[in-house]
């Protein structure tokens, strides 16, 4: 569900997923035919489907079962916390990678990218 997944991202990761969104925007006819070529799970979006892309939808369309990880070998380890940012380290099919995290409105959010899968 992209927008439960942007809901977790803080603002900033956000606006630079807008930002992208906007690019693709300008010029609809190419994106279509890129995310067809490009798609793993037989996406098929249109022109118009582009105008209208939102965040969610647009994580939504990235996100293909074939291509997800195997979430059950995720280790999650201790948060080192800095004021109003934190690290935590996600360990999957050994490779390690920190998170960044940052408090927006009493809510820790993935921050640094949204870099939610290695």
């Amino acid at each position: 569900d992209g927008d439960a997944i942007v809901s977790c991202l803080s603002a900033e990761t956000v606006a630079g997923i807008n930002e992208t969104l906007e690019e693709l925007k300008a010029n609809p006819e190419s994106t279509a035919a890129i995310v067809a070529i490009a798609a793993m799970n037989n996406i098929v979006i249109t022109p118009e489907e582009v105008a209208d892309l939102t965040a969610g939808r647009f994580i939504s369309l990235q996100m293909s079962p074939a291509g997800m990880p195997d979430f059950s070998t995720v280790e999650i380890g201790a948060a080192v916390v800095d004021g109003e940012t934190a690290t935590v380290p996600v360990t999957m099919d050994g490779d390690t990678k920190d998170i960044e995290l940052i408090l927006e409105d009493g809510k820790w959010k993935i921050g640094g990218g949204g870099m939610l899968f290695m």
